[in-house]
């Protein structure tokens, strides 16, 4: 998939984008993921230290969207919050993973196309301004 835009902080700073809560879209669209269980992640560059990505406040909305115009998943949060409104953050020597519960153990071998939606709000200014990539990944949501 392609790379989708974080959130430019010094944009962010030099104008009232981030005031005005019009935020970066991402749609990108796919068809037959061809795995069972699939998990809805965004990838970002390991160079980031997870410790201060867990601390943010940025709010993400994921949304996987089906053919028909069913959601077939939809999830909002930020990797401060905590329970259920968590983005997750996981870390391997490559990569960091942000994942969300809401968006897991999905279904889209019949997709003919799905659309992936990625909404960035209320940008913390701790956020750095890096590219992530949304990734399905099926058969668990382990990082490579």
């Amino acid at each position: 998939m392609r790379e989708c835009p974080w959130f430019e902080r010094q944009q962010a700073l030099s104008s009232n984008e981030c005031a005005s809560d019009r935020s970066p879209l991402c749609a990108l669209s796919f068809s037959r993921f061809p795995a069972d269980d699939a998990t809805l992640m965004l990838l970002l560059p390991s160079g980031l230290s997870s410790i201060s990505i867990e601390r943010l406040t940025t709010r993400v909305l994921l949304r996987v969207v089906g053919q028909n115009d069913e959601v077939l998943c939809e999830a909002t949060g930020s990797p401060g919050d905590r329970g259920r409104e968590r983005l997750v953050v996981n870390s391997s020597t490559d990569v960091i993973g942000l994942w969300h519960a809401g968006c897991v153990n999905l279904q889209l071998r019949s997709c003919g196309p799905c659309r992936l939606i990625v909404s960035i709000r209320q940008v913390d200014p701790s956020t750095p301004g890096v590219l992530v990539v949304p990734t399905i990944r099926g058969g668990g949501w382990e990082l490579p």
